[in-house]
């Protein structure tokens, strides 16, 4: 698939090509994956898709409309030029991660010195794509669970942890699960079955 010309629609302008080009190549960079298209738009996700939202992209003139697929009320506008001006691909592409990650466009920010650099990223984003603050929502998790425990039973407290830490590890990469397990398994090598202290067929 050419994204690029999904997005053109046969209409061929210069810069409107190098700029959704620069844009694609910098998607990387922000943890945005390219899945295919659907009519004149791009499908895109975060890079763990299948986990998360697909999002549709297409061109409306001036502005690209970015929207969750069987969201219609999630259409939003990110605006790409004014008065023949375009930006470029490296800002379009954060602007396009930041409303994927739920905030407000900062339009007097801009990637362009910074377009090569973001270009040639291959994994983890070179600029931050949002503010992050600090996750303290592990730590709530677990203190919920023992307060069911303290409250209810210490049977509780056990299970829950045990029902969270199932769902993280079905949402895990193969090798995710590998790194979990070898950092857990002392902690409970005293109790631990020999035969699973091995992933099967290793």
């Amino acid at each position: 698939m050419d994204a690029v010309a999904v997005l053109l629609r046969g209409n061929s302008n210069e810069l409107r090509q190098k700029l959704f080009a620069d844009m694609i190549a910098c998607f990387k960079a922000y943890n945005i994956r390219v899945l295919g298209e659907m009519n004149d738009a791009i499908l895109v996700a975060n890079k763990d898709w299948p986990y998360g939202e697909i999002w549709s992209i297409c061109d409306n003139g001036g502005e690209l409309n970015i929207e969750v697929i069987n969201k219609s009320d999630s259409i939003q506008s990110v605006a790409y030029s004014h008065n023949t001006c375009y930006t470029d691909g490296a800002t379009l592409a954060y602007w396009i991660r930041v409303v994927m990650d739920g905030e407000a466009i900062n339009y007097n920010l801009t990637w362009e010195h910074l377009l090569e650099d973001i270009r040639e990223v291959a994994a983890a984003p070179a600029m931050p794509c949002s503010k992050e603050p600090e996750d303290d929502r592990l730590d709530a998790l677990i203190r919920a669970a023992e307060r069911h425990g303290i409250e209810s039973d210490n049977d509780y407290e056990a299970g829950d942890l045990a029902e969270m830490l199932g769902f993280c590890w079905k949402v895990m990469t193969p090798a995710q699960r590998d790194q979990v397990f070898e950092a857990s398994v002392d902690v409970v090598s005293d109790w631990m079955d020999v035969a699973h202290t091995k992933r099967e067929g290793s």
